[in-house]
């Protein structure tokens, strides 16, 4: 994505004329950002139990080939 395209995303882009008169032009939606950070920690949260599951998982099935 170049940096024009970037400017006119709508996370980039105000959503109004009045946003756009108020804000300067590195400024971002907050709004949208601020859903995308939720869903990422959301995601790595959810990454984390499952490989700790996974993990537990794994050491079950090792003591069970370990013991007789």
């Amino acid at each position: 994505m170049s940096a024009a395209q970037c400017l006119v995303h709508p996370w980039i882009k105000p959503l109004s004329r009045k946003q756009a008169l108020s804000r300067s032009r590195s400024s971002i939606n907050m709004r949208n950002f601020r859903k995308f950070n939720a869903r990422r920690k959301w995601k790595l949260s959810y990454n984390t139990v499952s490989a700790c599951n996974r993990l537990c998982r794994l050491g079950r099935e090792d003591e069970e080939l370990v013991s007789p």
